[in-house]
């Protein structure tokens, strides 16, 4: 984007995650929350890397079940591998504190295209499988409360 324009998105936009293999999924911005959060079904570990620090833990390797959306809007599940790289307490909107594994990917968002940490946590009694928290959003995105889907059109991508 060219310095000193913005984009305006909606508070509901269609999202995807490429290093996770989701091309599509719905996901509501909320500018009160500080880090982003994602729906899984399923978290196995499937392996080890050494620490990110000399004298850290070792991070594990996990394979996840993601939610995602087609264009015909039916949900299929992905699998997809991830490193946890810290599992950090955070207040759910309930205010209740909860551990939760944190993972580094790729946030595509209208022209938003973003390396974001999200957090790991069974989102399935909410209506939008993914949080888009304000440290994901940078400084040249704002948000329009009263619409959705409006920097990616509610059927495109």
């Amino acid at each position: 984007m060219p310095q000193g324009t913005s984009t305006i998105i909606g508070w509901v936009e269609w999202a995807s995650l490429p290093d996770l293999g989701v091309a599509r999924l719905a996901a509501k911005v909320d500018t009160g929350a500080r880090t982003s959060a994602l729906h899984v079904l399923g978290m196995l570990k499937v392996g080890e890397l050494p620490p990110a620090a000399p004298g850290g833990q070792p991070r594990a390797v996990v394979e996840l079940k993601i939610p995602s959306a087609t264009r015909a809007r039916k949900q299929v599940v992905v699998t997809a591998q991830a490193v946890i790289e810290e599992l950090v307490v955070i207040r759910d909107s309930g205010g209740h504190p909860e551990r939760r594994p944190v993972v580094t990917t790729t946030l595509v968002l209208g022209p938003l295209r973003a390396r974001i940490r999200v957090s790991l946590t069974d989102r399935g009694d909410m209506a939008y499988p993914m949080l888009i928290g304000r440290t994901a959003l940078g400084s040249k995105l704002l948000v329009d409360p009263h619409t959705r889907f409006r920097a990616t059109g509610p059927r495109s991508r």
